[in-house]
């Protein structure tokens, strides 16, 4: 049936009727409801109220630093939460959603947001239902509805049924008209109450709120105990004892940790998209950085997806020279396909399957339109393609003669089984014997094994199925790939094909790309064990599974899980979708997917290249490292500053940070450095390495953390007992000592692990570095150093200082070499 659908007029007017398609936008924060959110904890009012005193004890320049440096920090958080906000919001929109609409008698493909009441959606197989509507005509069509009722069963659909948004198509086709849209729809409904969207924070935020709970508790205890030692055995009093214990509490716990995991993220994430891949959910980045196997798809991303038609057979394997508009062959062609190829504003417009559409630009670059038979030809009924059937039937009939054909189109094994008949050279209907299918069937295995996809044609009058002849199409493999596939194989990833395809079409790929090699098992279906047991002792060998269906795709990717291995698989299809759901990083293809793989995909590869997987998995890995050398850095300089806080208050007697001092160590010295990290590029032997997901921090880290803070402090005391300082002079020299001991860990962890030949590297590095050392000593300059309660600094005093700094870095040195001597791995 022909349908006109709205025209561009109509659509305006029902738009200004009934509104835009969307569901719920969330809110975009504004600057005052960061701000408050960020302000909005213990640590902030304890300050405050610090502040406040040391106010009415007449310290004014102490309390106008508390209060600079908590609304600097916050201001600093505030910043980067907005810019990582807004880099997240444009990410979204750029995961976009597209429908088949009929509009002016055309088929189109649009945006969801963009359908309207009124409009005329055609849906099939992997499609989601993009609103409300009332069936028109339908095959075979079946839906699920579980983001409505919950029950995952495809429930069957009739001419005049309702479906509903959120659906997903599960089999056939259907046109259906738009009766609401929106807010409006039921699903729209259901979201508006429930205030549907998933507020669910990643694994890598739980762990960093975990730590910093953690280290939090820590800090509140430490800090309770140094004010009873301050009031009970320094007689320091309440107030000063009471603001340095909570100075201290807030030294302990990294309050940037949020901030800089958001911007490591936002940044890294931002790097895939411009190497084409987009990330749906964060939480997926971990699983993306230690993926160890990667089941994929051949066509598409093995290869340019581009296929082409080289030459079309008849029933008996002769090639045909010259295309005839009116042989059945090519009426099956033209008609017996999904996809729609036309003209529009001198643009060639294609709207369906890259299969499909190859067979019809093969007719158009032969002066044959898919429009023009239907002058000749009505379709009554369509069998649409499915993976159990592997073909796809139209029912048409000759307006003319009146006589009535099935056309038949899909895979060799499944047509050719089908028929009785074929039709030779002369147009006659002769039996196809077994020896004849033998015969026809090893013709066609040969082009396969040079890398040529079969698809077979039949019609169907009567009794009888007539084979009508094979379209012969080509998809070479994409040129990098063989490059890519050593790569991953440096990276530790294993890369096993799974295809649908026939066997030889699969292994003639595979060994273009350097795939398969000589002892690697491959297997067709029916020659995968039935038993997991004995699968599993199979599976590490094998490099290519062909001829497989959705249910053994699902299974694989359970069972190489069950080896240990951190899956990531693509897909495409509706088919695609358990096992794209069951892996641990499920990747749909941008070009040819399904919208319904694409929404329960973690990882969106915009151009369906192989090549552009691997650039993902080594910025997922890039993204962890930066996490946890950032998280390492931070832990490391705040427990070296409470061990040198609670040191001198023991060895010295006295304070030697007032709180403002150890708030701007914090802002300064800890938060502007590991904020650099967001834009580090680790050297490659660092992006091979995959890393533990069960914990932030290993049991090494813990193990480097504690020699960094107690190494430290030993230069700190060697520093300041060395030499004898009157208690100004030991002030002024800690508060640049502390900040020079931080910046040695920092040093430290990046000299050997960046490639500094990179330009960006090599400019971060050096801000990380210098900007807090500018800083600190512009502060402890003679015009500054009176705003902090301390004196300026000499010139011998900043000369013991780089001494430390150097004495610290070779300390640092001689530690990472008897760690790797004594190989500390095998003790932690």
């Amino acid at each position: 049936m022909a349908y006109k659908g709205l025209s561009d007029t109509e659509v305006k007017q029902s738009r200004a009727k009934y509104g835009v398609n969307v569901i719920l936008k969330e809110k975009k924060r504004g600057f005052l409801a960061v701000f408050l959110y960020n302000f909005n904890n213990v640590f902030n009012y304890l300050l405050l109220i610090a502040a406040l005193v040391s106010y009415f004890v007449h310290d004014v320049f102490e309390s106008v630093l508390i209060l600079v440096v908590v609304f600097g920090n916050l201001l600093f958080s505030v910043f980067q939460e907005l810019k990582a906000d807004s880099s997240l919001e444009k990410l979204n929109s750029m995961i976009v959603f597209k429908t088949k609409i009929i509009r002016n008698s055309k088929l189109r493909e649009e945006l969801t947001d963009e359908v309207v009441v009124g409009d005329i959606v055609y849906l099939e197989s992997g499609d989601f239902v993009p609103a409300d509507g009332q069936i028109l005509e339908c095959k075979n069509f079946a839906v699920n509805e579980a983001s409505l009722t919950g029950e995952s069963l495809p429930v069957e659909k009739k001419v005049d049924d309702s479906v509903f948004m959120g659906s997903t198509v599960m089999n056939g086709y259907a046109y259906i008209k738009v009766t609401q849209i929106g807010l409006n729809t039921k699903f729209g409904k259901i979201a508006h109450n429930l205030q549907l969207i998933d507020k669910r924070d990643s694994t890598l935020s739980v762990k960093v709120k975990d730590l910093s709970y953690k280290l939090g508790f820590a800090g509140v205890f430490i800090s309770f105990l140094v004010f009873l030692y301050s009031y009970f055995l320094k007689t320091t009093g309440v107030i000063n004892s009471l603001i340095y214990s909570v100075s201290l509490a807030v030294a302990v716990v990294p309050e940037s940790f949020p901030v800089i995991l958001t911007t490591i993220l936002s940044i890294g994430v931002f790097n895939m998209v411009r190497s084409r891949a987009i990330v749906r959910r964060l939480g997926s980045i971990e699983s993306l950085g230690n993926i160890s196997l990667l089941l994929t798809d051949k066509t598409g991303t093995l290869t340019y997806n581009e296929m082409q038609v080289k030459s079309l057979l008849s029933a008996e394997c002769i090639k045909i020279s010259k295309t005839d508009k009116n042989s059945l062959l090519v009426v099956t062609m033209a008609l017996c396909e999904s996809a729609k190829l036309y003209k529009e504003n001198n643009r060639l417009i294609q709207i369906g399957d890259t299969l499909e559409l190859a067979l019809l630009r093969f007719l158009h670059k032969n002066k044959i339109y898919q429009e023009s038979f239907l002058k000749n030809w009505d379709l009554k009924e369509i069998k649409p393609f499915s993976s159990e059937s592997k073909k796809m039937e139209v029912l048409v009939m000759n307006k003319k003669n009146k006589l009535r054909y099935w056309l038949i189109k899909g895979s060799l094994d499944a047509v050719l089984s089908a028929c009785d008949y074929y039709l030779d050279y002369q147009g006659n209907e002769v039996v196809l014997t077994n020896k004849k299918k033998g015969k026809i069937s090893q013709i066609l295995e040969k082009k396969m094994v040079e890398g040529f996809k079969i698809l077979a044609f039949a019609y169907k009058k009567n009794s009888r199925t007539v084979l009508l002849g094979f379209a012969l199409l080509y998809d070479p493999p994409r040129t990098e790939v063989k490059s890519v596939l050593k790569q991953a194989e440096a990276l530790g990833i294993k890369t096993v094909m799974v295809t649908g395809d026939a066997l030889g079409t699969a292994l003639s790929i595979a060994k273009q790309i350097g795939l398969y090699k000589k002892g690697d098992l491959v297997l067709e279906k029916n020659m995968i064990p039935k038993s997991d047991e004995e699968l599993l002792k199979i599976l590490p060998k094998v490099k290519i599974f062909a001829k497989v269906d959705p249910i053994d795709k699902k299974r694989l990717v359970d069972l190489y899980k069950k080896l240990g291995e951190v899956v990531g698989v693509t897909g495409d299809g509706v088919n695609d979708l358990a096992a794209v759901k069951s892996a641990d990083v499920g990747i749909a293809m941008g070009k040819t997917g399904t919208v319904v793989v694409k929404s329960a995909a973690d990882l969106i590869i915009t151009d369906d290249n192989y090549a552009t997987i691997i650039k993902a998995v080594k910025e997922g890995r890039k993204i962890v490292w930066n996490i946890k050398r950032s998280i390492k850095f931070l832990v490391s300089c705040n427990i070296l500053e409470v061990l040198v806080i609670l040191f001198s208050l023991v060895y010295f007697s006295f304070q030697v940070f007032s709180a403002g001092q150890i708030l701007f160590i914090n802002l300064v010295t800890d938060s502007l450095p590991a904020l650099t990290f967001a834009f580090f590029v680790p050297k490659f032997a660092f992006i091979k390495k995959r890393y533990s997901k069960n914990y932030l921090l290993s049991n090494l880290d813990l193990l480097d953390i504690t020699f960094y803070s107690f190494l430290g402090l030993i230069v700190y005391f060697i520093s300041l007992v060395s030499f004898t300082y009157d208690a100004e002079i030991i002030k002024s020299l800690s508060f640049l000592l502390i900040v020079l001991l931080q910046l040695s860990v920092y040093f430290f962890l990046n000299i050997g692990y960046l490639d500094l030949h990179k330009y960006t590297n090599l400019v971060w590095f050096a801000l990380g570095l210098l900007a807090p050392l500018f800083v600190q000593i512009l502060v402890l300059s003679e015009y500054f150093s009176v705003f902090f309660g301390i004196n300026s600094m000499k010139l011998d005093q900043l000369f013991v200082s780089l001494l430390s700094f150097i004495l610290f870095l070779l300390l640092l040195n001689l530690y990472s070499k008897i760690k790797l001597i004594l190989n500390f791995k095998k003790f932690v």
